[in-house]
């Protein structure tokens, strides 16, 4: 059962990488790749932030599955109540770690839409 938690962990960030590219996809398809009358916006901080970074963001579910290897590694030779103590505190990073992407990436997207933010120049 802890290792179909420690597999778990390496799709939820999957799920919440997906889930975050598709939260910052109309923003970077309206104001980027079709701007609109050809000119440039403006837009808010976040939102820049979150389009630029969003091309390296890949990384992190291929990251994850390393570190979930290395977990998987550390914890085999645990005692089972150790085990479950490393096990939670690992899915209670990656939850924090996705939800916390996903809701940059989700206000970065909405952001422009609400014309709310610092510009960028």
């Amino acid at each position: 059962m802890w290792k179909i938690t420690i597999i778990a962990n390496t799709f939820f960030m999957i799920l919440f990488w997906i889930a975050s590219e598709l939260a910052i996809t109309p923003a970077y398809n309206n104001f980027i790749q079709y701007p609109r009358g050809g000119k440039a916006t403006i837009l808010p901080l976040a939102t820049g932030i979150a389009l630029y970074v969003i091309k390296f963001v890949v990384v992190l579910p291929i990251v994850w599955a390393i570190i979930s290897f290395f977990i998987y590694k550390f914890t085999r030779q645990k005692t089972t109540a150790d085990r479950n103590e490393y096990l939670l505190v690992f899915t209670s990073i990656t939850i924090f770690v996705g939800f916390s992407m996903l809701v940059f990436f989700g206000l970065a997207g909405i952001l422009p839409y609400l014309w709310i933010g610092t510009v960028v120049k």
